[in-house]
């Protein structure tokens, strides 16, 4: 595990790519909260095509990333 910024990389296995849809879904979420400080909207359009130093957090935090559709 190591740290990048004030976001820390998580262990995974590889039986659910380390997080599973959900799990993925609510760390991004968490992550975007807490180190941006963002509220529900920004979010959520972050979450459905991020910029590129955000997915390249993505990316470093959870290996492959995809876009993701939240309902609120």
């Amino acid at each position: 595990m190591g740290r990048m910024g004030n976001v820390t990389r998580y262990s995974r296995n590889e039986e659910n790519n380390g997080y599973g849809e959900e799990g993925r879904k609510e760390n991004a979420i968490i992550i975007l909260r807490d180190s941006f400080n963002w509220g529900t909207h920004r979010i959520k359009m972050s979450l459905q095509s991020p910029p590129p130093y955000i997915k390249y957090l993505f990316e470093n935090v959870f290996g492959e990333w995809e876009n993701i559709d939240v309902t609120r």
